[in-house]
């Protein structure tokens, strides 16, 4: 008994430190239209992933398993890399399903705020390339490049901020597309760490420039894994909305 006793008391100990020690905080770019400047630590994954609707006028799209591995490889760099998700369109007239483009991408780590009122920004590179069904296929691979800020206010509010630019070639032709998001996160409660962010985005490029507003919930059930919801509506076009979930589940080793 004294051998049992002991090793229970061990492992007890053992468990209590593990727990003691202090877990760095869940860096995500879930949910929402835009991304964090936060990157993640090294020897890291994170599981990023979930389903969405979104409805355009007469035109209902379904995605099924968004989903992006980050992996840290050094302080202030990390790989990334979307997975192709399940996409059903239907139309007024018709019905298209197939898998989405991949997506390859790093995201650099380029100012670290030492102070709480200093942003911090990250520099975000991706390359769409055009592997997905035909219907959803990007014409040309599609280099990207995100500035990322997130600037805190106040210890429960905090500004975030995105500019990206898109810019390849199909049929001889160049086209342009960019994307600029503005964010406010506020933290709901501390026991039981939950948040909340409203946001706008406009995506400008080749035809009409769509105009969102959305907003969302997260909720941190333990230090690596999250839960949120979000949805947003379109300002360019009537009956124009979408609404997700998802999970975030982090890997640490």
């Amino acid at each position: 008994m004294k051998c049992c006793s002991a090793g229970l008391l061990f492992l007890w100990l053992l468990v209590g430190s593990l727990y003691a020690q202090e877990v760095p905080p869940l860096t995500t770019d879930r949910p929402g239209i835009g991304v964090g400047a936060g990157v993640i630590a090294p020897g890291v994954f994170q599981l990023e992933t979930g389903m969405s609707f979104d409805r355009i006028s007469f035109a209902r799209t379904y995605l099924y398993g968004p989903t992006l591995w980050r992996y840290g490889l050094a302080p202030s760099v990390e790989f990334r890399l979307h997975v192709p998700a399940y996409l059903v369109a239907r139309g007024p007239e018709e019905k298209q399903q197939g898998f989405s483009d991949p997506l390859l991408g790093f995201k650099l780590g380029i100012y670290r705020a030492r102070q709480t009122d200093h942003p911090e920004v990250g520099l975000l590179f991706e390359l769409r390339l055009p592997r997905g069904a035909s219907p959803f296929r990007a014409p040309a691979a599609q280099p990207s490049v995100t500035l990322a800020f997130d600037w805190p206010l106040h210890t429960s509010f905090s500004f975030s901020a995105n500019g990206t630019f898109t810019s390849y070639w199909s049929n001889r032709k160049r086209f342009d597309e960019g994307l600029i998001t503005a964010t406010l996160n506020v933290a709901l409660s501390e026991a039981l760490p939950a948040g909340a962010y409203f946001g706008y985005a406009w995506m400008f490029g080749p035809g009409r420039d769509p105009h969102y507003l959305e907003g969302g919930l997260t909720l941190l059930l333990m230090p690596d894994l999250q839960l949120d919801v979000n949805g947003g509506v379109g300002l360019h076009a009537r009956r124009t909305y979408f609404i997700g979930a998802g999970l975030v589940q982090r890997f640490r080793f």
